[in-house]
C-alpha cells in the first residue's frame, strides 16, 4: 500500500523528504530465495523504490511551487510527473505485500470463485495471466485487477490502465529488467514461473474482498 503523507504538499514549510517514504519490507532480504536472491531485492527494494519515492517527492514539491503560478502548462506537467511517480510508488508498495516467503495457496474462498467464474478456473487464470505477460516484450506491470465499474476482475498491462476504468489493482508483477536481471539475465520467463510459487494469495484475496464491496456506477 501506498506510504502515508506525513505533510501537505502544499505546506510553505513542507521538504520534499516529508511526502512520502520507503515503506519497510515484512521479510529479510534471503527469504524470497530462489525465487529472488538477496540482492535482487535489496537492489529493487532499497536502491531503485527509494529513488522512485524521492522522485515522487521531488515532483510533489516542484507541483506545489508550480500551482503558486500562473503556468497551466508547468501544472500540467508536474501533474503528470507526480502521477507517473506515484503511480510506481503505489505499485512497488503493493508487490511487497503479495509476496511471501514460502508458497502459500489459494483453496476456496471468494476470490477462487471468482477466478473461476471469470476465467473459468485458477490454472486457467495462471495461463492467460502468463500468456499475457509473454506478449509483453517492453517492462512495466502486468496486474490482476478488480474493476469498480464493470464488476470483474481483468488482465491488464499498465498501459491500459485509465483512473476512469475503476481498476484496484490486486496482484502486481514488475516486469522491468531491475525485477529480475540479475538473477535470471534477460530470459524472463524463468522469473515469472517462480514468482508464482511466492504470491501470498491470502493477501490478495483479502484485498479482492475489500475491493468488490466498492459501489462505484456502471459504465
Amino acid at each position: 500500500m501506498p506510504a502515508e503523507a506525513v505533510t501537505a504538499p502544499d505546506s510553505p514549510d513542507a521538504s520534499p523528504a516529508a511526502y512520502h517514504s520507503l515503506p519497510p519490507l515484512s521479510y529479510a532480504y534471503d527469504a524470497l530465495e530462489p525465487f529472488l536472491d538477496e540482492a535482487t531485492l535489496r537492489l529493487h527494494h532499497d536502491v531503485l523504490h527509494r529513488s522512485v519515492v524521492e522522485a515522487l517527492n521531488h515532483a510533489l514539491h516542484q507541483l506545489a511551487e508550480a500551482q503558486r503560478t500562473s503556468s497551466m502548462a508547468l501544472i500540467l506537467q508536474r501533474e503528470r510527473e507526480c502521477a507517473a511517480y506515484s503511480a510506481e510508488h503505489a505499485l512497488h508498495s503493493l508487490l511487497w505485500h503479495t509476496l511471501r516467503p514460502g508458497r502459500a495457496s489459494l483453496s476456496g474462498g471468494p476470490l477462487a470463485q471468482e477466478l473461476g467464474r471469470t476465467f473459468g478456473g485458477f490454472e486457467q487464470f495462471q495461463q492467460q495471466f502468463t500468456a499475457r505477460v509473454n506478449q509483453l516484450k517492453n517492462g512495466g506491470w502486468a496486474l490482476l485487477i478488480w474493476n469498480a465499474h464493470r464488476r470483474r476482475l481483468e488482465i491488464v498491462h499498465t498501459a491500459q490502465l485509465s483512473p476512469d476504468w475503476g481498476a484496484v489493482p490486486l496482484l502486481p508483477l514488475d516486469l522491468s529488467e531491475h525485477a529480475y536481471y540479475l538473477k535470471y539475465g534477460p530470459d524472463r520467463a524463468p522469473y515469472i514461473e517462480a514468482w508464482w510459487r511466492f504470491v501470498d494469495w491470502p493477501y490478495v484475496s483479502r484485498r479482492f474482498e475489500a475491493a468488490r464491496k466498492l459501489q462505484w456506477p456502471a459504465l
